[in-house]
């Protein structure tokens, strides 16, 4: 096992990770720039031969990507947590669902799930954080939050052993950050060493100079007794007055029939750079690796995790429809305009008009009829190259085939289908682009199931809460009240809970269905809106 407080093995483990994800991790910065580069869209060869000849991107992947990306965005990820055994109650599930919606709702998850989204669909990997912080700087009440990581495919790589989709298994990961030299030294009293990215080379050459700090993640474990009494009540040693609680049993005539010690694992947490350590390592209260990945077409093969976005399957067909209308504009422009010929005779007199012949708005120009002369006839102008115009349309359709994008998807019906066949090619659409959905899923799944296991840390005293429920309503809840009689309302209740998370159409679009639906039933039998008049409006 390796020595996790031995900084020189701990930066090999992170160039070990970085290496066996090297290409991937190359194949996922060349389809960001794919898309944003100005001239990412070209192999770079072929574009620095054609330099002074027009090298113009006409960029359909973008719009592949906002598709699919956009269909993420407007979906609503719903968590639903059940109780999943005796120690919680639907109420007690109900409290933690509550909290779940409250912490994303605090993080603005919505909004960093969707970014993540579409870097994943663009190229195959994206995820986020999970944190605790304290609420402000003066008290010791402490939040979970969700926040972005910014630039995963740089920052953030787990242990090349593992192969579970979001991470589970791995022992220990690493997050990197940039923070300026200047700062570096002002919070660590000396200068810093980076750590390195792991890239080829860079894509842009103005860039902030920064130090790379990295954050290790591992697992420390510690070993908890368990003891079964014979009333089926069982008793930690790491329970508050754990002691008492063995005590008042054996006062109680209660007798202990079993114990057993069980290996717990805690997420530890420490910083460190190129040269040593940075500070001591911290416990969390995390009993997972906090960083939740988001692998897009997600398979192991060849003993190797793999992963790719939609780009990496649309440069090809790109770059040659780029080129091939380049290259038809080029041989338009270079084209000789079309002129007239005639017979110096036929001109003469007529020359002064004849010269404005482009540009005169004249209805009759004139020349001279000669006997035994052809009349002036045109001659030269562009002419369509008709293999490059082929080759540009068979890019165009295979890109759509490659995505599993038809037609109705993108907005285009050319042949005037009725409703119910565009719902069947945007359904066969929907088919190829579900995998995307499913990643996010379980991205979002596993985040509810880190928070759960994390929220009575956290959450263990009485506070005031506010939650908005999906249709805007603002409610607050008191979490852990404690009655008169002894009860407790809105509990929260360290137990086992089963997570689930499911896609659907989001609020709105639920509403707008509705809608849409009690309308068309009112058209059969008009009484259905009387009746339903007050919720239809």
């Amino acid at each position: 096992m390796p020595d996790y407080e031995d900084h020189l093995e701990v930066v090999d483990l992170l160039k070990t990770a970085q290496d066996v994800d090297e290409d991937l991790r190359d194949m996922a910065r060349q389809c960001h720039l794919f898309v944003s580069s100005p001239s990412g869209q070209w192999e770079q060869g072929i574009y620095n031969d054609n330099d002074g000849k027009p090298r113009y991107q006409f960029d359909m992947t973008s719009q592949i990507v906002d598709l699919i990306a956009g269909e993420i965005e407007r979906a609503d990820f719903s968590i639903q947590i059940d109780p999943s055994s005796n120690a919680a109650t639907e109420k007690n599930a109900e409290t933690m669902q509550s909290l779940v919606q409250a912490i994303e709702q605090a993080s603005d998850a919505e909004s960093i799930y969707n970014h993540a989204a579409r870097n994943m669909v663009t190229a195959g990997i994206d995820g986020w954080e999970i944190q605790q912080n304290y609420v402000d700087e003066d008290t010791f009440a402490q939040d979970l939050s969700i926040v972005p990581v910014h630039n995963w495919v740089d920052r953030v790589y787990f242990d090349h052993a593992s192969e579970a989709r979001c991470g589970g298994d791995a022992r220990f990961a690493f997050k990197l950050s940039g923070i300026t030299p200047e700062e570096f030294e002002e919070r660590y009293d000396r200068p810093g060493v980076s750590l390195s990215e792991n890239q080829v080379f860079r894509a842009y050459a103005d860039r902030k100079k920064v130090i790379n700090v990295g954050e290790f993640f591992y697992y420390k474990e510690q070993k908890v007794k368990l003891f079964l009494f014979d009333n089926d009540q069982i008793v930690t040693d790491e329970m508050e007055q754990y002691k008492e609680l063995m005590q008042g049993m054996e006062d109680a005539g209660i007798s202990r029939i079993d114990e057993r010690v069980r290996i717990k694992k805690v997420v530890c947490v420490r910083k460190f750079d190129g040269k040593d350590w940075l500070d001591e390592s911290q416990e969390t209260v995390f009993d997972q690796i906090p960083l939740i990945p988001v692998y897009a077409n997600y398979k192991i093969y060849d003993n190797k995790l793999l992963y790719h976005g939609i780009v990496e399957k649309l440069m090809d067909q790109q770059r040659v429809l780029n080129y091939s209308v380049s290259r038809e504009i080029e041989e338009s422009a270079l084209a000789p305009r079309q002129k007239y010929l005639m017979t110096t005779e036929q001109a003469a007199g007529h020359e002064e008009e004849l010269q404005d012949l482009n540009v005169s708005i004249a209805p009759v120009m004139f020349y001279n009829h000669i006997d035994g002369q052809p009349q002036p006839f045109q001659t030269g102008g562009s002419q369509v190259n008709q293999g490059l115009r082929l080759l540009s349309e068979n890019m165009r359709q295979m890109m759509g085939q490659s995505a599993g994008m038809f037609a109705a998807s993108q907005g285009d019906n050319p042949g005037l289908q009725s409703g119910t066949a565009i719902q069947k090619l945007q359904d066969k659409s929907d088919t190829g682009t579900i995998k995307y959905f499913n990643a996010q899923e379980v991205a979002i799944r596993k985040t509810a199931q880190i928070l759960v296991a994390s929220i009575p840390k956290i959450y263990s005293e009485e506070r005031m809460i506010r939650v908005i429920g999906t249709d805007s309503q603002r409610t607050m809840i008191n979490i852990n009240q404690r009655q008169p009689d002894g009860s407790v309302n809105n509990e929260v209740v360290d137990s086992r809970y089963e997570v689930v998370c499911s896609a659907g159409p989001a609020f709105k679009n639920r509403q707008d269905e509705t809608v849409q639906s009690i309308v068309q039933i009112g058209q059969v039998d008009p009484s259905f809106i009387q009746l339903g008049g007050d919720i239809l409006a």
